[in-house]
């Protein structure tokens, strides 16, 4: 996939599996929720197979995800995927296609404002490459490793992604 701008046109695609979710916070987790997002369109995550069907996870602290970034606001959710995927194995195989998006409407303290995830699904790597100093644009270095199933900690959340990618 050369570009994807607007994740709202996936809602018109039969493959790609789209889910609104709404989160009702706080004044105050609303506050960090807008501070956070602030400057963003939205995130992506990547599943990067190799051949052998294993793939890589980051370690972000509190477990294992796919290996993810954040879309400035106006950013290329593609060239996002293809990006976060140089940055933590070093290698740039091709985006193939969305599988997962979110529509993420925040509320609270009488206002409200959307972000979107994808999950993309990259091209199959040979081997199990990592890059030299494996890091993403917002947490910055973080632990590579590749594997064939789920490890014991996954996040909540990225836990469906993760299985996406590893059953």
């Amino acid at each position: 996939m050369e570009s994807l701008s607007d994740p709202e046109v996936l809602r018109e695609r039969d493959d790609v599996d789209v889910r609104d979710r709404t989160v009702d916070a706080s004044r105050e987790e609303f506050g960090r929720l807008r501070d956070h997002w602030t400057g963003l369109d939205g995130y992506v995550a990547v599943g990067v197979p190799n051949r052998d069907g294993a793939v890589p996870l980051m370690n972000v602290g509190d477990g294992w995800t796919l290996p993810a970034g954040p879309v400035e606001t106006g950013g290329d959710y593609a060239a996002a995927a293809r990006r976060v995927v140089e940055n933590t194995l070093g290698v740039a195989p091709g985006v193939e296609r969305p599988e997962r998006a979110y529509h993420s409407t925040f509320r609270g303290d009488g206002d409200r404002f959307v972000a979107h995830t994808v999950v993309f699904r990259a091209a199959p790597v040979a081997g199990e490459p990592v890059a030299a100093e494996p890091h993403t644009v917002d947490e910055g270095a973080v632990e590579v490793d590749w594997f064939e199933e789920p490890p014991e900690r996954i996040p909540e959340g990225p836990d469906e992604d993760v299985r996406l990618f590893l059953g």
